[in-house]
């Protein structure tokens, strides 16, 4: 694929240095067509059988850019825009006004995007990269609905924002007074919030974002409070570097994924040889259900024979393509008192621990970390010859 980049990508970081990689209008619409709009197919398909001209809301960040010496964006990319045309496909499919955009502090644009979701009683999903930014969004409805409520009922943004004036005035451009649809939903509000989507948006047909991974505890706070009775999807396993799979089972609770093959040649490296340095690869026909691999992609960014590093297990066989389930990154391990373990069984580990100690509460998120209070136990280790194992836990527990 040739021609000059119309961006450059930046990787996350998790797990190696950062790297960049280029992506031309082609392998946009390659990620765009194959991908999104199968995934979407799939949801329509099943959830809602006719066309429909409803909008969605994107709960997304400002979009920030560097540029190289040649003057090209570098960017995530989950802001690259996959249309040219952005600026009317927003103004026709979304309800945030394309200007919200240039809003600079996080919570200030995922207030604006409640405040234009809300306005909008038949909302069609919910979409954002992943589902913690979806999750932390209705935290935040929990928090402010009242102030959400005035400003719709007035047709004005909230004065305290901290929005630059000339964003604040493109928005008040969009707004007009909606008082029924405010009581409306106040009237809701006042209720509580277990299954307040379907209560405020009853048209509302998915919750589409990532969800495998550690994504999945806030997935499961998700679909036990805010979302109840409404599919949360996470449509394709991508990132900066590679296209996967797409998931063409929207009601299906763990996230799995069909292997792709136009998009990007695949190789697998079996589990258990994943360390070495030049192992050898299976084709795609040759892996079996039930074990896990390394990915190995080709693909049109390009990459040759890139190790994705992601670990995924086999599930089944949708035609003649794989169907996986990611299971964790090669080399995402955690140092426990000098045990690695990855985060799939550490994850279990605080799951289990939550259920037998702590009344069964819901982990919502947690972080692990080494501890430095064991650099100062050294003197009980040369008294007892055992050293004691501390766990933190911050604001981590959903009644």
């Amino acid at each position: 694929m040739k021609g000059r980049p119309l961006y450059l990508t930046l990787t996350s970081g998790t797990t190696a240095r950062l790297n960049t990689y280029r992506r031309l209008f082609g392998s946009l619409q390659v990620l765009y067509c194959k991908f999104l709009l199968v995934a979407g197919k799939a949801v329509r398909d099943l959830l809602c059988k006719t066309p429909s001209l409803q909008r969605h809301v994107v709960f997304s960040y400002k979009t920030t850019y560097t540029y190289s010496p040649a003057g090209i964006p570098i960017s995530q990319v989950t802001d690259v825009p996959l249309k040219t045309n952005y600026q009317e496909w927003a103004r026709v499919t979304l309800t945030t006004p394309p200007c919200a955009r240039d809003i600079s502090t996080d919570q200030e644009i995922i207030y604006i995007h409640l405040l234009f979701a809300l306005r909008d009683r038949y909302l069609y999903s919910i979409d954002a990269v992943f589902a913690s930014t979806v999750y932390y969004a209705f935290v935040l409805l929990e928090q402010r609905w009242m102030e959400l409520v005035e400003d719709i009922r007035l047709g004005k943004v909230n004065p305290t924002l901290n929005i630059e004036k000339h964003v604040r005035h493109a928005l008040n451009e969009e707004l007009e007074p909606m008082p029924e649809r405010a009581t409306e939903l106040a009237n809701e509000f006042y209720k509580g919030f277990d299954a307040i989507v379907l209560r405020i948006w009853p048209h509302c047909h998915v919750i589409n974002a990532a969800t495998a991974g550690s994504l999945a505890m806030f997935t499961r706070s998700l679909r036990s409070k805010y979302c109840r009775y409404i599919p949360v999807f996470s449509p394709v396993f991508a990132s900066t570097e590679v296209c996967l799979g797409v998931n063409l089972w929207p009601l299906d609770e763990v996230p799995n994924f069909c292997l792709t093959p136009s998009c990007s040649f695949h190789e697998f490296i079996p589990e258990a040889n994943a360390d070495e340095d030049q192992p050898k690869t299976l084709f795609s026909d040759q892996v079996k259900v039930g074990q896990t691999y390394e990915v190995v992609a080709t693909s049109l960014n390009p990459l040759y024979r890139y190790r994705t590093g992601d670990l995924v297990t086999i599930r089944r066989f949708y035609e003649q393509a794989p169907v996986f389930e990611y299971r964790t990154r090669k080399g995402a391990l955690f140092n426990i008192r000098g045990e690695k373990v990855t985060d799939v069984i550490l994850t279990t580990a605080i799951k289990n621990c939550s259920k037998k100690h702590w009344n069964d509460k819901m982990i919502i998120d947690f972080v692990c970390c080494d501890s430095h209070l064991v650099d100062n136990l050294g003197a009980e280790y040369a008294t007892t010859g055992t050293l004691p194992c501390y766990y933190v836990f911050l604001n981590s527990l959903m009644e």
